[in-house]
């Protein structure tokens, strides 16, 4: 009968560990530019991107004026951000196509206005998150302005 073999540990010198450390570190890295490259691709050659992202830092400054709890905050920037995302997977998916398929197509036109409507509901759903998630804030902003000067 053979006797079972238990695994083997595996011995790594330090300098080993500390050099798959820094190869993790650098593809991390690496991944980090192309991500971030890609976002600058998208703001500088979609104006809706653009507008999106202006849109939720404009929202940013609205609820902290509004003083939201920072759930709310986080949900309704998160939402916005997801639209942008959104908007960054429709121009991708645009450019892919567009370089697959350089002529018109039928069918290539109604993925395209697919992916389109894919973004306006996302708009529609974070407007409404946003605005029933506000509300209650722009009241009491309202009703107090008034308050105070009648008072």
């Amino acid at each position: 009968m053979r006797k079972k073999q238990g695994r083997k540990k595996r011995t790594v010198r330090p300098s080993e560990d500390a050099k798959d450390r820094g190869d993790v570190l650098k593809r991390i890295s690496r991944s980090f530019t192309y991500a971030m490259q890609g976002i600058y691709y998208g703001f500088r050659s979609k104006k809706n991107i653009a507008i999106t992202l202006f849109v939720a830092v404009l929202l940013g400054f609205l609820l902290a004026w509004l003083n939201v709890s920072k759930i709310k905050f986080t949900i309704i920037i998160g939402a916005w951000l997801l639209v942008a995302a959104a908007e960054i997977i429709n121009t991708a998916f645009e450019k892919l196509v567009d370089t697959i398929h350089p002529g018109y197509s039928e069918g290539v036109g109604r993925a395209k206005d697919m992916m389109a409507g894919a973004v306006f509901l996302a708009i529609i759903a974070a407007t409404i998150i946003s605005v029933l998630m506000i509300s209650d804030n722009i009241f009491d902003r309202v009703i107090g302005f008034f308050m105070a000067r009648g008072a």
